[in-house]
């Protein structure tokens, strides 16, 4: 059962890599991220792999998955990215870079807290059983030890029967989660780019660009609204 399109919703992609890590965020940076910076009703994009272990710790192997989370104004502002002519040139660029098709679910996760957005690391946990105790129960217990912005949850737009939490955090976010055994997926993200928009009034007709970066392309942007 589909959820309603009301309020902000999470995109979440999961590609696996086909190229380094280094190289498909080179590409992301200078000709995807641009892209869906253009469209309107986009809020904010965070870029990064996932961790080969649950350690939290930088990784002895080469990443195998990139992780973005892209918060939307609505459902409808991403469905409308997907209807436009950007969508095909963005999926083309994309697909030599990646090892397969990826996995994208929407979340509804509500509007992430500036201290979210800024965070270096999150753990994101997936589950399809019904009331989903064991994932509040961990969304609870790392709120209470790192406040109320540090973790969110909420039901996948495509099937309300399943559900997310990110939970955000430093290296050691990982530590206190213990995967109970009914969790669909567990695993932990370094973020490299988190990038959040918004217009400028100083210039009008760009969007300032705040990136925080972890290794890649850290700094301020401005870059053309096209629109």
């Amino acid at each position: 059962m589909a959820a309603s399109d009301s309020g902000p919703v999470a995109e979440l992609v999961e590609n696996p890599l086909g190229v380094p890590f280094a190289i498909f965020m080179d590409v992301f940076t200078a000709e995807l991220e641009p892209i869906l910076l253009a469209q309107p009703g986009l809020i904010s994009i965070m870029t990064g792999f996932v961790m080969p272990c649950d350690s939290g710790r930088e990784p002895a192997t080469a990443p195998s998955m990139a992780v973005s989370l892209t918060q939307w104004e609505s459902l409808a502002a991403h469905s409308a990215f997907l209807a436009s002519p950007a969508a095909q040139p963005f999926f083309q660029r994309v697909q030599p870079l990646t090892a397969g098709p990826p996995t994208i679910q929407h979340f509804r996760l509500g509007h992430l807290a500036p201290r979210a957005l800024g965070s270096s690391y999150s753990h994101i946990c997936k589950s399809d059983v019904p009331g989903h105790s064991s994932l509040r129960a961990a969304v609870a217990g790392h709120v209470h030890s790192h406040g109320k912005e540090a973790g969110v949850m909420g039901p996948c737009t495509e099937d309300t029967a399943r559900a997310a939490a990110v939970l955000f955090g430093d290296h050691t976010v990982a530590d206190s989660v213990r995967n109970p055994g009914d969790w669909a997926a567990a695993y932990t993200v370094s973020w490299q780019r988190n990038t959040v928009k918004r217009r400028s009034h100083s210039l009008p007709g760009f969007i300032v660009v705040h990136p925080v970066g972890f290794g890649y392309h850290a700094g301020l942007d401005i870059v053309k609204n096209k629109k």
